[in-house]
Parts: structure tokens; sequence; C-alpha cells
């Protein structure tokens, strides 16, 4: 199946996932994710191919804003699909510099030491993905560093990137010899290995079908010091992040609070700004300036939700489409096709069957 017709059948999904990270009512109780750890991967998706349109939402966004983490993972499925590279955690991880992971890259960075720095980086890795479990245990002289527990199940591509992306930090602060490390991956033997080779020491062993996603390095490396340490920084760096954030994750942002708020009204109504401006303690006016602060207006909130809960009544759902237009607040089914095709460029009946053909060619 040719590039052009992967994007066709998944470019609708792909934006309208985008633009619902932060539509779901239940998005403050569930696991949210960084969009400093989705960046590198819009990188390693634009070097393969794929037009910016279905990059440009999310690359707008602010650095520091959150996504639910099962609509990244979910996203992250349908980039290996629609690129046909196994290898894009990876690569991902290559794209990655100094400083783009921000406060929690500085306080892990400026210890002392390795397992200070891995202490530091279970104690703030919500500020990235507050699903993470990060760990590490001592066994026999070596220490086993896992950043999933066994029984998640995450696509290889997150598992490849978090590895990855550990061991270039381990470069670039503390260097050395690491022939001596092991790097478990949860998935078979790959046809080819070239990328791992270019991310990870080829000396190291590597051992694929492993039981679990790890690290396996030898307990004296704990000790190591790291040459970016600055314990000055790093103290000011944690009063920075326990006084803004204590030992939780950071707040959904307005926009977030507000496709919150859109999708909990839009079951057979039509959301109006000025309800939702009351919820929230401000007039419309605040409401309308704030939003168009963070570069977004109450009507394209609005939209965006309405397609993102489209794409997902359609195709997880599989709701009719007399359904979606009652559930989306339509008062007739022709303004939901106008509104769907100017959304997504096809009409609902052409998208479930584009959708159901990518489905036949998934990897």
């Amino acid at each position: 199946m040719s590039l052009r017709l992967r994007l066709a059948a998944t470019e609708g999904l792909w934006i309208a996932r985008a633009k619902s990270t932060c539509a779901d009512p239940l998005f403050m109780s569930k696991s949210t994710m960084s969009m400093r750890v989705i960046r590198p991967f819009l990188e390693a998706i634009r070097d393969k191919g794929v037009p910016g349109r279905m990059l440009r939402f999310l690359e707008a966004a602010d650095p520091d804003a959150r996504m639910s983490a099962s609509t990244a993972f979910a996203m992250l499925e349908d980039a290996v699909c629609i690129t046909q590279d196994v290898d894009l955690g990876l690569r991902a991880a290559l794209r990655t510099e100094p400083g783009d992971y921000a406060a929690l890259e500085y306080v892990a960075a400026s210890s002392r030491s390795v397992e200070e720095a891995l202490v530091a980086l279970e104690r703030y890795i919500f500020l990235a993905w507050d699903g993470a479990r990060p760990s590490y245990l001592r066994e026999a002289g070596r220490v086993y560093v896992e950043y999933f527990h066994p029984s998640e199940s995450v696509c290889r591509a997150a598992v490849d990137y978090a590895l990855a992306l550990s061991y270039l930090s381990h470069s670039r602060w503390v260097g050395g010899d690491t022939s001596q490390w092991e790097v478990w991956f949860p998935y078979p033997l790959p046809e080819s290995t070239k990328v791992h080779c270019e991310v990870f020491d080829p000396k190291m062993q590597m051992r694929f079908g492993a039981s679990r996603s790890a690290f396996i390095i030898p307990e004296s490396d704990l000790a190591k010091p790291l040459r970016t340490a600055d314990p000055k920084l790093k103290e000011l760096l944690i009063r920075y992040v326990e006084d803004r954030f204590g030992s939780r994750a950071p707040e959904a942002s307005l926009i977030a609070r507000v496709s919150s708020m859109i999708l909990q009204e839009l079951n057979g109504g039509n959301p109006a700004a000025d309800p939702i401006a009351v919820k929230l303690g401000v007039s419309r006016r605040t409401l309308t300036r704030r939003l168009e602060e963070e570069g977004t207006s109450f009507k394209r909130l609005l939209s965006d939700v309405r397609c993102a809960m489209a794409v997902r009544y359609l195709i997880v759902d599989r709701l009719s489409i007399s359904d979606v237009v009652k559930r989306l607040g339509y008062s007739e089914p022709a303004a939901f096709h106008k509104a769907f095709k100017r959304w997504l460029g096809v009409t609902p009946i052409e998208y479930i069957r584009q959708h159901r053909q990518l489905s036949q060619h998934r990897l």
C-alpha cells in the first residue's frame, strides 16, 4: 500500500486525534503526556515524507501542553503504520537535543552521580508522563533499570524511544565504556538492527524477546560522576518544580478545560460560550480574550471537539451516522455532512471505507 493511500486513509483520524488531545471529559483523571515527549516523533515523521498539514497542529502546541497518553500512543501506532518504519522510536530519540525536556532534564543532568540522576528521574518523571513508573533494582552486583511495568502493553516505538533516549542521555552526561551493559527489548529480533547499532554501543549485549524492557548495568556504574553536575543549579530547579507542581503533574490548560466542558454539553445540544464562562467563573469577554491569548477561540474548539468525537463515534464506537448527528448536537444530517467534509475532506461514508482499507494493511 503506497504512502499516498496510507495517508488518505489515516490523515483524518490523525488530525482528529491531535485536536482531541484535551477533549476528554475525564482528562483531569487520566494519564497525560507532555508535548515535549511528542515533538521528536514529529521531526522523525516529517523526515519520512509525511506532509506538514498532519503535523502542524501538534507542532504549534505549547511544548508544556499535555495530551492524553492513550491518544499519544494511538497516534504513535498510526505513525508507524503510515511511515511503515518500525524503527520510528529509535529515530525519534536520535532527533532529541540537549534541553528538549527542560526542567526534568536539567534536574537529572545536574545530579552528581548516575544513581542521583536515576532518583531524580523517578521522582519528577511526571513532568514528561505522569503514567510512567521508572524503577531500578539492585541484584547480584547488577542494576535493572526499567521504565515500564512488565504488565503494561506498550508499543515497540515507545519502548525503543525510552531506552534509546536514556542511553543517549547517559552518553551526554556521563560517557565512558558501556560494553558491560545489556539492553533488553520485549519484542522478537527484528529483520535489521542497523538503527539499534546507530543508537547503542554495538559492544553491548542486545537481548530481544526479553520478558521486559530494561537496561542492566554494573552496580559500580551508579557511583559514576556526571560531567554536567551542578548541585547549586539542581537545588534551584528542584525548588522551582516543587513550588510549582509538588509531586503531581501540571494541571490541564484552559483549552483542555473548555474542550472538556464542550464535550459534556454536546450530547443533544449546541454548547455556547456564555454558560461555560459562568462555570469557569469568568465573563464571556474574559474567556474570549484568554482563549485568544492561547491562539484559539470557542468556535474553533467546538469544531475541533466535534471533529474528534465524530471520528471516535464512527470508527471506535461504530455508531450510525444518525446517532452521531444527535450526539454532536446537530439539528440535521446535512449540517453534519458539510462539517465533516470541511474537517477531513471526505464524507463520513468515504472516511469509514478508507479506514477499513487501511486496517487491512496494518503491520
